[in-house]
């Protein structure tokens, strides 16, 4: 459910600033689910879904991008 996506998307803001940025995408992503992305990769994923340009993603951000796969 929704409420445990956020407390998993969480627990990978290693510095607790509520976002995720593309070092802690690779990690989610590497721990997540087995994809190892490159770095380049993590950074056009957070660019693509980040729609109010701080260079990182929201988890409402990160749900919108799980949305459009």
């Amino acid at each position: 459910d929704r409420e445990a996506l956020q407390k998993l998307v969480g627990s990978f803001d290693s510095n607790g600033d509520g976002v995720v940025d593309a070092s802690e995408l690779k990690v989610l992503l590497k721990i997540g689910v087995g994809a190892d992305v490159s770095d380049e990769d993590c950074e056009a994923i957070v660019r693509t879904v980040d729609t109010d340009g701080d260079a990182t993603m929201t988890f409402d951000e990160f749900i919108d991008f799980l949305e459009r796969r």
